[in-house]
C-alpha cells in the first residue's frame, strides 16, 4: 500500500488548490487527515474531488472550523485516472496535514 503526504503549503483564500492528482489508474484511497483554524473566527473549508474536467465528484470535508480549532478526519475516496482532491479555505492561514493511502 503507497502512502503519499500532503503537508500544508501557502494556499490563496477562497481559491482551490489541488492536493493530489491521481495519475495511477482507478483506485480506492484512504484519506486521513487534520486541519486546523488558527484565526480567532470562524472559517469555512471544503475538501472535494473534481473530475477531469474539474466538476465536484464527492465531497469529502465541507465545514466551518470555529475559532482556533482542530478536525480530524479519515475517510475512503474512489479516484478515478486524472480526478483530483482539491481544498478551499476562507483563510490562507488555514493548514492541512493528510496522508494517503492506497
Amino acid at each position: 500500500m503507497a502512502k503519499i503526504q500532503v503537508t500544508s503549503g501557502s494556499y490563496t483564500a477562497d481559491t482551490a488548490t489541488d492536493l493530489y492528482t491521481n495519475s495511477t489508474g482507478a483506485t480506492l484511497l484512504i484519506m486521513s487527515m487534520s486541519v486546523y483554524n488558527p484565526e480567532t473566527t470562524s472559517k469555512a473549508v471544503e475538501i472535494y474531488t473534481v473530475n477531469s474536467s474539474n466538476v465536484v465528484q464527492e465531497w469529502v470535508l465541507d465545514t466551518t472550523l470555529t475559532s482556533r480549532a482542530l478536525i480530524g478526519n479519515q475517510q475512503k475516496i474512489w479516484l478515478a485516472d486524472g480526478h483530483k482532491i482539491r481544498f478551499k479555505s476562507a483563510h490562507a492561514n488555514v493548514k492541512i496535514s493528510a496522508n494517503l493511502y492506497g
